[in-house]
């Protein structure tokens, strides 16, 4: 309640693989989906993830996006784009008329909206955060199918319905292709699931998802991020709660979206709602302290 902040529709807590807790706000059930908002960065992330499983894709070579063949953003690889490294041109701020908001409310085609940014540092040196960046991923990684319905059919078959996720929607922009920076819809269980992958190493129902290796380079720092980012997703608790396990790290979304992960203690906590940092933020750190605490 009051004394975490906040206005939270839905809360989660897996202990062990186990909900050990939820709870819903009047009006919201386990059968509602909520907005993720940019925690479909990292289900983005674990598209690429399951590309590579599937042998379509090395993170490490160029994308081969054709506008980019003629100049410096020909180096920008699909790593660089997960780590926000890739150096290109972006703003990220809400408030106004900012790349962002002229993306998702302007633009057909996100991903090449944000493929047409100059080249602003160089690739590698500088973390900015990039809701074009996981848009110009999708674009990549549709790139690499014969069809929407065949790239649709490989994310729900190869990911998705292989981790429960049912419920999930990843809407696409005008030229159909998923809105990867930020429009999911899930259920609370769903984002639990999803932590679920991640606690065991990409493995889910003994199935291995992810290939061996990613989740630890999922959470490995971006190096100019300050220890802050790994490949789409956080990697570091809220300043407030200093004592949070090393382990830590989430996907978050606008207005106080939260998926916490914490492998050494097997566990996941899950909340959603709305609650903008201007005017009533949750208090996160404290939230994940008292649970740490109460699963013991």
């Amino acid at each position: 309640g009051s004394k975490y902040g906040g206005h939270p529709f839905a809360f989660v807590v897996l202990h062990n693989g186990v909900p050990v807790e939820e709870a819903y706000r009047s009006g919201f059930s386990s059968k509602s989906r909520l907005l993720g908002w940019s925690m479909g960065k990292s289900v983005a992330s674990a598209i690429v993830g399951v590309m590579v499983a599937s042998g379509m894709a090395d993170i490490y070579q160029p994308t081969g996006i054709a506008e980019w063949q003629h100049d410096g953003r020909s180096r920008i690889t699909p790593n660089d784009l997960l780590r926000m490294q890739s150096g290109l041109q972006w703003n990220e701020g809400y408030g106004s008329r900012s790349d962002v908001t002229q993306m998702l409310y302007c633009s057909g085609s996100f991903g090449q909206y944000a493929i047409g940014k100059p080249l602003e540092h160089p690739v590698g040196s500088r973390w900015t955060y990039s809701s074009g960046s996981s848009n110009i991923v999708c674009y990549w990684a549709r790139q690499r199918f014969t069809s929407d319905s065949a790239f649709y059919a490989f994310i729900y078959g190869k990911l998705l319905n292989r981790i429960g996720l049912q419920d999930a929607i990843l809407e696409p922009d005008a030229s159909g292709i998923p809105a990867g920076s930020s429009y999911i819809y899930a259920t609370a269980r769903d984002y639990a699931r999803f932590a679920l992958l991640y606690l065991q190493d990409g493995v889910f129902n003994g199935q291995r998802i992810l290939p061996k290796g990613w989740v630890s380079y999922t959470r490995t720092p971006t190096p100019a991020s300050d220890g802050a980012y790994g490949a789409s997703f956080w990697r570091k608790g809220p300043k407030s709660a200093p004592e949070l396990p090393g382990d830590f790290f989430s996907c978050e979304g606008h207005d106080g979206q939260y998926v916490v992960i914490i492998p050494s203690r097997q566990l996941a906590i899950v909340v959603l709602g709305y609650s903008p940092r201007s005017s009533n933020a949750l208090k996160l750190g404290l939230l994940v302290k008292d649970v740490v605490a109460a699963v013991g």
